[in-house]
């Protein structure tokens, strides 16, 4: 049992982790040019220091669904 329970964590932060790179290149891509790069990771912290956010944009359930943990997948409640 024990694991299971440490390979479906395992599985849940790998999303989890892509889903924070994505936002974070996404911030950088719109806010590069305008910011010097310290400015910029400063308002990065302020900005996403929400450590819920990615349920903001999946439902739990959807994130620990068979098909998010064979593939990528979009967010279900807002799109990125």
């Amino acid at each position: 049992m024990r694991r299971w329970v440490l390979k479906r964590l395992k599985i849940v932060a790998k999303r989890i982790t892509m889903f924070w790179v994505k936002i974070v290149r996404q911030y950088v891509a719109i806010n590069l040019a305008n910011n010097s790069f310290v400015e910029m990771a400063n308002n990065l912290v302020n900005f996403y220091k929400n450590s819920a956010l990615p349920f903001e944009y999946y439902s739990r359930e959807y994130l620990m669904s068979w098909e998010a943990r064979k593939n990528w997948v979009k967010p279900d409640l807002k799109p990125l």
